[in-house]
């Protein structure tokens, strides 16, 4: 059974689209100051369990939350942006 489809194009992009836009600033920005604060970690911890914390979190974690996280959040927010772009078109398309 097919559903009744309704959009409010403009409270989407207001209330969601726009908002995890600057939400993915935000995580950009937080990404910076994690990597910029453990570069003040060795002031207060050393040795070998410094240096293999610090290696693990640039081989494993400071790409991921620097690079990866950002991106793929953009990517999903561009998809939901092209999905009410789309949305918008038809429903003026059809109303021609």
């Amino acid at each position: 059974m097919a559903g009744i489809l309704s959009v409010d194009y403009e409270g989407a992009k207001d209330n969601v689209v726009t908002p995890i836009q600057t939400e993915i600033t935000n995580l950009e920005q937080a990404a910076k100051e994690i990597s910029r604060l453990v570069t003040e970690l060795p002031n207060y911890w050393s040795g070998t369990s410094y240096e293999a914390a610090d290696k693990r979190y640039h081989d494993e974690y400071k790409d991921f939350i620097e690079l990866k996280v950002p991106e793929i959040m953009a990517e999903f927010n561009q998809y939901m942006q092209e999905c009410l772009d789309k949305l918008k078109e038809t429903d003026e398309n059809l109303a021609m």
